[in-house]
């Protein structure tokens, strides 16, 4: 089935935020070892930055986890040994702070096609929810910023400061619990991902998923992501096999929405 045909099957619509709503990567590409070299207290070599930031992606509770890892491992954390959830918090309250300097500067901004994207299923009388790894207090600033807080109101976001630790993407926690806020089965459901993480995620949920890569994006991510994402023995794993009509990918967002 084509996708406009399986639309007119759904009532639910859940969300990612970073990269496929908010136009945030750039950002935490920028702050992400921005904020480790302020808890390190010194400049970051070429070696241990590229470490820090290959952390991008996941929850902000795994990210902080891993970022605390790599300071420890180079002798930059000692004050926080046998602290994980005081820097998790800590790590948190720094980067709060680098996005709401940006939101003050105009410089979080929405994806391209997002709104529209958002309202199609307002209108077309979807309920709308969200499955973010970032905190709530992000998930708040972002959605203002970008003018969609009302669209996806608070009872309906799922976000990292909900999930324990481990049930980040691709653990399909999310999704289910992205369902069951909007008290609709995860089969009348269809995710939107630009991750192959999310992808996993929602698939695994026997959720339906709309993935954008833009053109002349690299789909190798997802073929490698899927392929470590199968050999994980979660009992729904084997959801991503079930047929062509679960997956759909499209170059940029008002692409996925049926004619007018």
């Amino acid at each position: 089935m084509r996708l406009p045909d399986i639309m007119r099957s759904l009532r639910g619509v859940v969300l990612d935020l970073d990269g496929l709503l908010a136009d945030t990567e750039p950002l935490f590409r920028a702050s992400i070892p921005e904020v480790a070299a302020q808890i390190a207290g010194r400049a970051l070599s070429d070696d241990l930055r590229n470490r820090v930031m290959a952390c991008l992606g996941r929850s902000h509770r795994d990210m902080s986890l891993l970022v605390l890892a790599v300071l420890k491992e180079h002798g930059f954390a000692s004050r926080w040994e046998n602290g994980d959830l005081a820097f998790h918090r800590h790590f948190i309250h720094q980067h709060r702070g680098w996005f709401e300097a940006a939101a003050r500067r105009g410089e979080i901004k929405p994806m391209p096609g997002a709104i529209e994207f958002v309202q199609w299923f307002a209108k077309n009388s979807f309920s709308i929810g969200l499955n973010t790894g970032s905190p709530g207090e992000f998930v708040d600033l972002v959605l203002d910023a970008i003018g969609l807080s009302k669209l996806i109101p608070a009872p309906v976001r799922v976000h990292g400061s909900m999930l324990p630790a481990g049930y980040g993407k691709p653990h399909p926690f999310g999704y289910q619990l992205a369902a069951e806020f909007l008290g609709i089965p995860a089969e009348s459901c269809i995710a939107a991902e630009d991750r192959w993480n999310g992808t996993a995620a929602a698939l695994s949920a026997r959720f339906r998923a709309v993935v954008v890569v833009p053109e002349g994006g690299d789909k190798a991510p997802f073929e490698s992501g899927m392929a470590e994402w199968k050999a994980v023995p979660w009992p729904s794993r084997t959801v991503l096999g079930k047929g062509p009509d679960r997956v759909y990918f499209f170059e940029k967002l008002s692409d996925a929405l049926p004619p007018a």
